[in-house]
C-alpha cells in the first residue's frame, strides 16, 4: 500500500490540481458543445431525467444518470422541475463524473506506482490525462474517411452514461480480482462492496455486467478444476447476485413500459420493443464499415495493451488482473463483432432508423484493457527489484505507442465538433 506523510498528501495535491484544472477546460468546452446540440445524446438523457421526474416512473432500464440528474437539479433549483435546470444539472453532473474518474485514475496510478517523490506523482497525472485525451489510433481514416466506425475508441465522448459506467467499473474490476487473490488483511467490505459497485455500474450502462461475468465465470471453472482459491462469497453475493437481480429487472423493463414512456417523449416517432439477434459483423455492416478494414481497426484500437503484454510477455502471461482485462475484452468483442441490438423507430415520414447498443461492451471492454495494461506497465517499471536494470528498449516502444494514442485522441477530440454535426464518423 502507499504511505505517504501529509506534507507529501499535500505536495501530491498541488501535483494533480494543475492537471486537473486541464481535464476541466478539456472536457468543458466539449459538453457546452454537445449541450447546445438539439440531437445531442445528453439532451436525450436529459429528457428521460425530465420524465422521470415529471411522471414519477422510470422511464429506461439504466436511470443512473437520470437519477443523478434529477437530484442535482433539486438540490441546486427546487421546485417543480423544468427541463432547462435539468439540462444544466446533467451539465454538471457529466462535468463532474469525468472529473471524479480522472481523480480516481490518478490515485490507482500513484498505489501502482508506490514511490514517494514529485516526479512519480506528474507520471501518475499524465498518465490519467492519457485516459483522458487518448483515442484509438485511426490511421486508417484516410481509406473510409471514419474516426470511429470500425475502431474501439478509449474515449467515446456522445454518451453521458458510458463515462458514469466507466467511474464504476473500474474499481468494479479491481474488487473482483479480489475473487481470485487470497487477502491477507480482514476485507470485510469486500462484499458489501463489490454488490453496491455491481448495482451502480449495472444501473448506470449494463454493457460492462454482460461481459464480466462471463469472464469471471471462466476463470472459476478453470480455477476450481485445479482445485485453486477461489472467494465464493465474493463472487456470489458481490458481482453473481446483485448482477442477475438488476439485469433480470432491466430485461422486463426493455420489453414493457419503457417503449410506451419513450413515445411520450418523441411524439412524433414510434419506436418499437428491442430485437436482439446473433448476427456477425451486423453493426458494422450497417454501418458500411468494410469488412477487410475491422481487424486492423481493431489492432489499431489496442496497440497499447497489445505492445505493453508482448514487450513484458514472460510477466504479462502470469498478471492475472491483466489477462483478467483481456478476458473481459474477449466478451467485449463478442458482443460488439456478433450480437446486434436494433431500435427501429418509425417517423411521420415513413422512414425507419436502426441504433445498435451491443458496441458499448465493446468500448467499456477495452477501457478496462487499458487501465489493467497501465496498471500492469507501472509496476513493471517502478516495482522491479534495484539489482534489475531498465529495458529502455521496451520502455520507449510503449511510450511511443502511447504517444500514438494520444495524437490520434488529440484529432479525435476536435473532430467530434464536426463530425458529430454531420453525423459522418
Amino acid at each position: 500500500m502507499l504511505k505517504l506523510q501529509r506534507r507529501a498528501i499535500w505536495r501530491d495535491i498541488l501535483v494533480f490540481a494543475p492537471f486537473l484544472l486541464f481535464v476541466f477546460v478539456y472536457e468543458a468546452n466539449l459538453l457546452t458543445f454537445y449541450f447546445s446540440h438539439e440531437k445531442s445524446a445528453y439532451g436525450a438523457h436529459v429528457q428521460f431525467a425530465f420524465l422521470m421526474a415529471t411522471a414519477e416512473k422510470i422511464s429506461i432500464p439504466h436511470f443512473l444518470y437520470q437519477a443523478l440528474v434529477i437530484v442535482t437539479g433539486n438540490l441546486l433549483y427546487g421546485g417543480q422541475p423544468i427541463l432547462g435546470n435539468l439540462l444544466k444539472a446533467g451539465y454538471l453532473v457529466s462535468l463532474s463524473v469525468t472529473l471524479a474518474l480522472f481523480s480516481l485514475l490518478y490515485v490507482l496510478f500513484l498505489k501502482a506506482i508506490n514511490r514517494d517523490g514529485v516526479r512519480y506523482s506528474i507520471f501518475s497525472a499524465l498518465m490519467a490525462v492519457f485516459f483522458t485525451v487518448g483515442s484509438a489510433v485511426n490511421a486508417l481514416y484516410f481509406l473510409d474517411k471514419h474516426a470511429y466506425f470500425g475502431y474501439l475508441p478509449l474515449n467515446v465522448y456522445n454518451g453521458p452514461t458510458h463515462s458514469l459506467l466507466q467511474l464504476f467499473s473500474i474499481p468494479l474490476f479491481l474488487i473482483v480480482s479480489r475473487i481470485f487473490i487470497p487477502s491477507k488483511i480482514n476485507a470485510r467490505w469486500l462484499v458489501p462492496g463489490g454488490a453496491l459497485l455491481t448495482i451502480l455500474a449495472t444501473l448506470a450502462k449494463p454493457s460492462f455486467t454482460v461481459i464480466i461475468l462471463p469472464a469471471v465465470g471462466l476463470i472459476i471453472v478453470y480455477r476450481a478444476l485445479k482445485k485453486e482459491y477461489i472467494n465464493w462469497n465474493l463472487f456470489l453475493w458481490g458481482l453473481a447476485a446483485p448482477s442477475l437481480a438488476v439485469l433480470g429487472w432491466q430485461y422486463y423493463i426493455s420489453f414493457g413500459s419503457q417503449w410506451e414512456n419513450m413515445n411520450r417523449i418523441f411524439s412524433n416517432v414510434k419506436i418499437y420493443p428491442t430485437r436482439i439477434g446473433f448476427a456477425p459483423f451486423g453493426q458494422f455492416i450497417a454501418w458500411e464499415v468494410p469488412l477487410n478494414l475491422l481487424l486492423p481497426k481493431l489492432f489499431l484500437s489496442i496497440l497499447f495493451p497489445l505492445t505493453v503484454y508482448v514487450s513484458y510477455w514472460k510477466t504479462a502471461r502470469r498478471d492475472l488482473i491483466f489477462n483478467l482485462g483481456w478476458l473481459v475484452f474477449l466478451f467485449g468483442c463478442i458482443s460488439t463483432y456478433f450480437f446486434v441490438e436494433i431500435v427501429i423507430a418509425e417517423n411521420r415520414m415513413g422512414k425507419v432508423s436502426r441504433a445498435g447498443n451491443f458496441t458499448w461492451s465493446g468500448l467499456i471492454g477495452v477501457y478496462t484493457l487499458f487501465v489493467a495494461a497501465a496498471l500492469f506497465f507501472l509496476r513493471q517499471i517502478f516495482q522491479q527489484p534495484a539489482t534489475e536494470k531498465t529495458d529502455w528498449r521496451r520502455l520507449g516502444l510503449v511510450l511511443v505507442v502511447m504517444a500514438l494514442h494520444l495524437v490520434y485522441g488529440i484529432f479525435w477530440y476536435f473532430d467530434q465538433f464536426r463530425v458529430f454535426t454531420e453525423k459522418i464518423y
